[in-house]
């Protein structure tokens, strides 16, 4: 079970700033969004939810990333991380892409791969500058 938290904040009139916290776990798809009025403002809140199924296919020099549909977004973050073994727990990170659009649920990476190096790669939903969690799991190809 992953749990999922986003977290905002919005002005309101006369200057109050308010911070804005979401949380679901999966299977709480209902209670993922709400909007709720307090003295004339309107409050939106949604959990991101972080895309799963994630997988990563070796085509020559390029790599070719799917995964399953995250929820409440607008786009995927797409991160890379090379190791020498194909684990993926204790690598570093980086943002190599953007996707826009919530159902565009591929990626290929057309950075030349070295011999023997493994890549890693994790995707994150985005809304708006939120970001998700990672998907779970990550995945690595040599």
């Amino acid at each position: 079970m992953r749990a999922v938290v986003a977290s905002g904040w919005v002005w309101l009139s006369g200057g109050l700033l308010v911070t804005l916290l979401a949380f679901a776990a999966p299977g709480m798809g209902a209670l993922l969004r709400s909007t709720t009025q307090v003295a004339g403002n309107v409050f939106y809140t949604a959990a991101v939810g972080a895309p799963g199924a994630l997988s990563a296919t070796r085509q020559g020099q390029r790599v070719q990333l799917t995964w399953g549909t995250g929820t409440n977004g607008d786009g995927y973050l797409i991160f890379r991380a090379t190791n020498t073994a194909p684990t993926c727990a204790t690598v570093t990170w980086t943002q190599i892409a953007s996707v826009a659009g919530i159902n565009t649920t591929n990626y290929t990476d057309r950075v030349k791969k070295v011999a023997g190096q493994w890549y890693c790669y994790q995707v994150r939903t985005t809304l708006s500058t939120w970001t998700s969690q990672t998907n779970n799991p990550t995945t690595a190809v040599q």
